[in-house]
């Protein structure tokens, strides 16, 4: 592993630990609700959820207290309900009503004996929890506890709390199974009732509470108008060895309604929050939050596969920011929501957060780089190619500067009598003029999309075809000469030209040694276009038959010749091209 490797994976690390602990004290809570949320939204309208042996619910609904009275009922009306539902030999039985207060004492004792005919039963009372938030998190404390009146609790089998811990936003998500109050172990309403159908083992404690799992709508559960049950019109039987639930469903009690992460159920009853518990736990496969541990290693896998994208290679072009990005949204919220499918909760927030950071870490890396090697591209070839040229260089795949064989036209173009004509003027009128010349090439041969490689003295050596690849590279140049040679010829204050075109293949790149390096092409086809340069005469173009066959400018060929350039062993085909005058 490289070292530029271990550093991103010591970088990685370092930001998904920061990540991870800042998700520990609360942090993303609220990204993970919404989460959360949206995944019960998704599950429950799947329906992939079975079918469960759910609580039957008996309703003291709207009609109920239409048809018995208004609510508080007396409570020798109550002990006629729990005696009708003990008839019918039930499991265990939660009665999700609180009797903190003493009535008169002949309801009291009615509904104390009431309650002793059931074999299996819960009352609730009150343990005054109470959650306060801070930025590490939510912190538990235990205020006023309300308990059941002596009367009924030596008549029942357990009374459980009923209190609920809504989060931050207000919505219940998990609800506690046991507390200590005291120093005294108490378990909750469903925790009593769950410990009294012996059909699972009561392992969690509140730290661990019961995550709630929506598998079916509200109008799912079973249930029977307590005013049917009392006055007969539903038979008690079907209560026979169920989990029988009581409660208050009718609208305006809000003191018992909670919010649930469905938001199509809006509020609902107490009662219905106990039945989603009992069945998450009895018949629903229970939604497991991944433990600390784990959820860390996979943070920090999410964390360096973030980056890896781009770091690794992974993904090439110019998109390839774009394509880790997906790569990584998908990742952190297509295997969370998997997961949950199957009663796993993972958070996706840390992991896309974990991602993100690293992706953005490199991103920000690559980009700077990018800028870097723009820079360094400008400074290099900004003397060398037109404006047009340059962009398209730094808009396309990167020239390999460290040498490559390509096959490309060289153009040298020299004054004619310049040495002659230097010697009666000044250095300063010789180097304007001589730049008023060179400049003049220049911009022809920017014209025609080639590069400039260098001035020899009174000369100008051009490339085309790279480092921009162009499949006419031959017809550009020799475009080129024939409007340098035209300009100079046919304007008396310009001294004449000679001309030598070559094509062929050389090598192209960076060529130098030590601090000194210099973009230029080396080979064959450069010598060639030197020695044709030097037999050319004023106002003359000496071309390779390469060049001159591979566009339509065949025809302005004066004279063919085969010929020995100096240097060589065999022998080049040559087109000389003369100007008007020449």
């Amino acid at each position: 592993m490289g070292i530029k490797r271990k550093t991103y994976y010591i970088k990685s690390t370092l930001v998904s630990l920061l990540i991870f602990f800042l998700g520990l004290g609360g942090v993303f809570n609220r990204w993970q609700n919404y989460c959360y949320d949206s995944y019960s939204e998704l599950r429950l309208r799947t329906g992939i959820m079975e079918t469960p042996v759910d609580p039957i619910i008996i309703c003291i609904n709207e009609a109920s207290l239409q048809e018995l009275g208004r609510w508080p009922w007396p409570r020798q009306m109550i002990a006629d309900l729990i005696t009708e539902i003990a008839s019918s030999n039930p499991q265990v039985v939660g009665v999700d009503l609180l009797f903190t207060e003493e009535s008169n004492e002949k309801d009291d004792k009615a509904l104390g004996a009431a309650l002793s005919l059931l074999h299996n039963s819960v009352l609730i009372d009150r343990v005054g929890l109470k959650a306060c938030y801070g930025l590490l998190g939510m912190r538990i404390k235990i205020d006023h506890p309300e308990s059941v009146i002596p009367v009924l609790k030596r008549k029942i089998t357990k009374t459980g709390f009923a209190d609920v811990l809504p989060d931050s936003d207000g919505v219940i998500r998990r609800v506690p199974l046991r507390v200590r109050v005291n120093e005294e172990e108490k378990k909750s309403f469903v925790g009593e009732i769950l410990t009294l159908t012996k059909k699972k083992s009561l392992k969690k404690d509140f730290k661990e509470s019961l995550l709630l799992t929506f598998g079916r709508e509200l109008e799912s559960f079973t249930t029977i108008s307590a005013a049917d049950l009392l006055l007969g019109r539903v038979s008690s039987n079907q209560l026979n060895n169920r989990i029988v639930l009581v409660g208050v469903t009718a609208p305006g009690l809000e003191s018992d309604r909670f919010r649930i992460p469905v938001v199509k159920m809006g509020e609902i009853p107490g009662v219905f929050l106990h039945a989603y518990a009992l069945a998450t736990f009895l018949s629903w496969k229970e939604t497991f939050e991944v433990h600390p541990m784990v959820r860390l290693i996979i943070i920090l896998l999410a964390g360096w596969m973030g980056g890896y994208p781009l770091y690794g290679g992974m993904v090439k072009g110019r998109r390839r920011a774009l394509y880790g990005f997906l790569a990584l949204t998908m990742m952190t919220f297509t295997l969370p929501l998997i997961f949950f499918l199957f009663g796993i909760y993972l958070d996706p927030a840390p992991l896309f957060l974990a991602g993100l950071s690293n992706w953005l870490l490199v991103f920000i890396e690559e980009f700077y780089k990018l800028r870097t090697e723009e820079r360094r591209l400008k400074e290099l070839f900004s003397k060398y190619l037109s404006p047009q040229v340059m962009n398209q260089v730094l808009r396309g795949p990167r020239p390999d500067l460290n040498g490559q064989r390509q096959t490309i036209t060289v153009l040298i173009a020299d004054l004619r009598g310049f040495t002659a004509f230097a010697e009666s003027k000044t250095p300063e009128e010789v180097v304007k003029i001589l730049n008023c010349h060179l400049s003049l090439m220049t911009d022809i041969i920017f014209t025609y999309g080639g590069t400039l490689d260098k001035f020899l003295g009174d000369a100008v050596l051009a490339l085309f075809g790279a480092p921009l690849s162009q499949r006419d590279h031959a017809q550009r140049a020799l475009a080129a000469a024939l409007a340098i040679s035209k300009l100079f010829s046919e304007n008396s204050k310009y001294l004449p030209v000679g001309i030598g075109l070559s094509t062929g293949e050389a090598m192209i790149g960076n060529i130098g040694g030590g601090k000194r390096l210099e973009y230029t092409a080396v080979g064959d086809t450069v010598n060639i276009a030197a020695r044709l340069q030097e037999l050319a005469g004023p106002g003359e173009i000496w071309a390779t038959v390469d060049t001159v066959t591979s566009g339509e400018k065949q025809s302005v060929v004066s004279e063919w010749r085969v010929m020995k350039l100096r240097g060589r062993e065999t022998s080049v085909r040559i087109g000389i091209i003369k100007s008007e005058g020449s």
